[in-house]
């Protein structure tokens, strides 16, 4: 993300992008102005030359966490690496039960426990994901599109391992119901399971109400089989 997420400028007005291997001069703000230096030619010249060196390795203090930040596919890989690591020689529950605990098999993607001791549930983002326990071949959720969800048509939801669609599960309506979806092949071992809604719902932007999160599904419960 070097000289796309920010620069580095000198004591003397000299403007560098933020990458040790490239860390030449592409102007200073003393001459122009940094809008005009960020949108020059030698600026694009240098950024098609960091893209081409494609390090990716940089630990650069300044830069390490945006280039992370800005690498999802990164974050959730190594987050589901250490989580199963850790989980390694432990009893690993059968069932996703939010009236009982906050499952050990959540990783991203999941919002705050919300309503109440006889129901309690948690709403995901577009985008989440869970560990399915070894030997699955199916799933079965609990779960409530919000309000709004499906303006015009069913709301669906992909179901991807790896780079590999496994499924898909479509919704009707906004009420509380028991959805299922089969998998393609059966789980060897404990596998991270990323779950891919066709939209979202924000109450803000919906004019609802002033909570901004971006709303995939209510979930009470997901058991497997």
């Amino acid at each position: 993300m070097a000289l796309k997420s920010g620069i580095v400028i000198n004591l003397y007005g000299d403007v560098f992008p933020d990458c040790p291997a490239m860390m030449k001069t592409i102007g200073n703000f003393h001459e122009q102005t940094l809008i005009d230096i960020w949108r020059e030619k030698k600026a694009h010249e240098m950024r098609a030359k960091i893209n081409k060196l494609n390090c990716g390795g940089c630990w650069n203090d300044c830069q390490v966490v945006t280039n992370i930040e800005f690498d999802r596919e990164f974050l959730d890989n190594e987050y589901s690496r250490l989580k199963i690591a850790h989980l390694k020689g432990r009893p690993i529950p059968d069932l996703i039960d939010f009236n009982q605990e906050d499952s050990s098999l959540l990783l991203s993607g999941w919002y705050d426990m919300e309503g109440d001791s006889d129901f309690r549930y948690r709403w995901t983002e577009q985008e989440f994901s869970i560990l399915l326990p070894e030997g699955s071949t199916s799933l079965e959720m609990f779960a409530m599109t919000p309000p709004d969800f499906r303006p015009d048509s069913p709301c669906t939801m992909d179901v991807v391992m790896g780079q590999e669609k496994m499924g898909t599960m479509v919704f009707t309506g906004s009420d509380w119901k028991r959805y299922s979806v089969s998998l393609l092949r059966r789980t060897n071992g404990l596998t991270p399971c990323k779950f891919r809604l066709s939209g979202y719902y924000c109450p803000k932007e919906a004019g609802k109400s002033e909570d901004a999160r971006k709303l995939g599904l209510a979930i009470h419960g997901i058991s497997f089989a």
